[in-house]
This record gives C-alpha cells, sequence and structure tokens, in this order.
C-alpha cells in the first residue's frame, strides 16, 4: 500500500477527513476512492461519499471480495445515516455473508446489527427481532454489544414494553470507554480520552432520551414517528474508521 493512501486512512482515523482529502483527492484507484468516500461521510456529504463507495467497491476485482464487502458495508452505512431505506438489503447481507466466510467476525456482527436497523427504520419489527436473536454477539466487541443493546432497547420500545425500555439507560459500556481510553493513552492524548467519554456518554444519553420521549408520546395517544426516523447530517459509525484502517494498511 502506497504511502499517500496509508497517510490519508491514518488522518480519518485522527478524525481530520480534510487531511485525508489533501492525500487522495485526484486520486481514482479503488482504495483512495474508498477513503474519499469515508471522508465525504464524516464530512456529512452523504450523497457524494454514496457515489465514491459505490465506485471504489465496483472497481475492485474479484480476488478483493472483502475490500468490496467493506465499501458496501460502507455505502449502506451511508444510506441509513440518511434515512434512504431503497438501497437492496441483499447488498449488505452479500457483505455480511464475505466477512462471515473470510473469518472478520467484527465487520461481520456490524453488517448485521445494520440489517437489524433498517429493518426498524422499515417499521418490520417481527423481521428485526428474528435477526437479532439469530445474532451471536459473545466474543464480539463491546461496540457490538452496545448496539446490540440499543436494537433490543427500540423493539422494546416498538412493542410498548415500558420496563425493558425505561432500564435500558442503565445500560453501561465502560468496555467501549476503556477500550477508546486504552488508545489514548498509547498516542499520549489523556485529554482526549476524556473528551471523548463526554461525547459518548451524551451521545447515549440523548439516544435514550429521544427513545423515551416517542415511548411518552405513543402511552398519550398520540402519532409519532419511530424513535430513529429523524434526518442525520453525519456519519457516526465504526465502519468508517474500521473501512479506512483496513483500506489503508499501517
Amino acid at each position: 500500500m502506497d504511502s499517500l493512501v496509508t497517510a490519508a486512512a491514518r488522518a480519518l482515523r485522527a478524525g481530520d477527513p480534510l487531511g485525508a482529502l489533501k492525500r487522495v483527492a485526484l486520486r481514482d484507484d479503488p482504495p483512495a476512492l474508498a477513503l474519499r468516500g469515508v471522508a465525504m461521510a464524516q464530512l456529512g456529504e452523504l450523497t457524494q461519499a454514496r457515489r465514491l463507495l459505490r465506485r471504489a467497491a465496483r472497481g475492485f476485482g474479484p480476488a478483493e471480495d472483502l475490500e468490496r464487502a467493506r465499501c458496501l458495508t460502507a455505502e449502506a452505512e451511508v444510506a441509513l445515516a440518511a434515512r434512504d431505506l431503497g438501497w437492496p438489503g441483499k447488498a449488505l447481507d452479500e457483505a455480511r455473508r464475505t466477512f462471515t466466510r473470510r473469518g472478520d467476525r467484527e465487520n461481520a456482527l456490524h453488517a448485521g446489527l445494520m440489517l437489524i436497523r433498517r429493518r426498524l427504520l422499515m417499521g418490520e419489527v417481527d423481521a428485526a427481532e428474528r435477526l437479532l436473536s439469530a445474532l451471536d454477539l459473545r466474543g464480539g466487541s463491546h461496540l457490538s454489544a452496545a448496539n446490540g443493546a440499543l436494537a433490543a432497547f427500540e423493539i422494546a420500545v416498538r412493542r410498548g414494553q415500558t420496563g425493558p425500555a425505561r432500564a435500558a439507560p442503565e445500560i453501561r459500556i465502560d468496555g467501549v470507554l476503556d477500550h477508546v481510553g486504552r488508545v489514548a493513552l498509547e498516542e499520549g492524548t489523556q485529554r482526549r480520552r476524556q473528551l471523548i467519554e463526554r461525547k459518548l456518554d451524551h451521545m447515549l444519553e440523548q439516544e435514550f432520551a429521544q427513545h423515551l420521549q416517542w415511548l411518552e408520546e405513543r402511552s398519550q395517544g398520540k402519532l409519532a414517528h419511530g424513535p430513529f426516523s429523524g434526518s442525520s447530517s453525519k456519519c457516526r459509525s465504526r465502519i468508517f474508521i474500521s473501512a479506512a484502517d483496513e483500506v489503508g494498511g499501517e
């Protein structure tokens, strides 16, 4: 992997999409296109991000099925962030099978959780629950476990099960914060860890508060969309950082 692609991947991992674009903006090879797509997603330019990730996926050859699967998964992530449910779920399921076949269990779990999220956004709660019950999150990352808990929480909310819904804010994801802390300490950025912890806590509080508000409105007989039916201007997913690391290498 050439030095510019590697440097661009590191810039994305550090949260510097403009720095990444400075290195690969004029390149059209598949790895560079994938990194450009990730950078545009981080900047909130979702339409352009999807276009670039789609081009990258088409550019990878038959022997590069894992790279293609990562691009398909990242494109699906962008579509979900844009609340565009018109993209084919079969492509994401194909990527999930590729991850499983190639031993990339964490991305296979993430793709499975995204399929659940898509079903929930489409209002297919029974299908989402079946997918979640078939997903084995044991041994996965703390982040996958947290996303699985959020999916279970939303299913409970959609079914009007107030007990599980109100208990969900007590879910702790200290393992995620510990992982973030280890990375930050290795990079010598303790202050950055504290900022990330506060941001993550705030994000989860907002997610739970939004679910509970929707539950209250529903209990009062008001018509309301699902808790995650609003628009999103930015993608927060792990897959973008993961895709940048895996495409860019070290």
